[in-house]
């Protein structure tokens, strides 16, 4: 877990921030993260009913498989969407307060359709409430991959392997 410096409140980001609790806007350059420089942001929300009935405690670094299909804003920016690197190096997941950069893993990412699959760690995920994370991209300054699958799979796991549905 990489831990990032919290940004002062001020009104113009708690506007911000409240546009996009109610969809995906844009993040002003001037009112971005001034430790990110993300130009976009959006909320993901992990229904509490995804966990499943039978578990009654918090999951603690969870990695969580989070599928975003035919996205325009996850685009590439030369096929019209928000994402500047073509490799999806700049979409990166961070904790509910925007502090802390979430560890990832891409499974997969298409510049020209959107879709991206990647497994995040999640710090505490609840079982008896909603988690909230944040992803952010849009960032022209990252030129090589943010992803760290080590830190997605800690040391107790004996093997992590992403086997392909067969197709008919």
């Amino acid at each position: 877990m990489k831990t990032i410096q919290r940004i002062s409140r001020h009104p113009a980001i708690i506007a911000v921030v409240l546009s996009l609790l109610l969809g995906l806007l844009p993040i002003s350059s001037a009112h971005a993260h001034a430790y990110l420089d993300f130009k976009y942001g959006r909320q993901i929300t992990i229904d509490q009913s995804v966990i499943g009935p039978s578990c009654a405690a918090y999951l603690t670094d969870f990695p969580f498989l989070v599928k975003i299909y035919n996205d325009a804003a996850l685009k590439s920016m030369a096929n019209g969407g928000h994402v500047e690197d073509p490799n999806g190096w700049d979409i990166i997941s961070m904790d509910a307060d925007a502090v802390v950069v979430l560890d990832h893993e891409v499974e997969q990412y298409d510049p020209v359709t959107g879709t991206l699959v990647a497994w995040v760690r999640i710090p505490t995920l609840t079982y008896d409430a909603d988690t909230t994370i944040w992803m952010y991209y849009g960032n022209s300054d990252i030129s090589s991959p943010t992803e760290d699958p080590e830190g997605v799979w800690d040391l107790n796991y004996m093997g992590v392997w992403h086997l392909k549905k067969a197709t008919n």
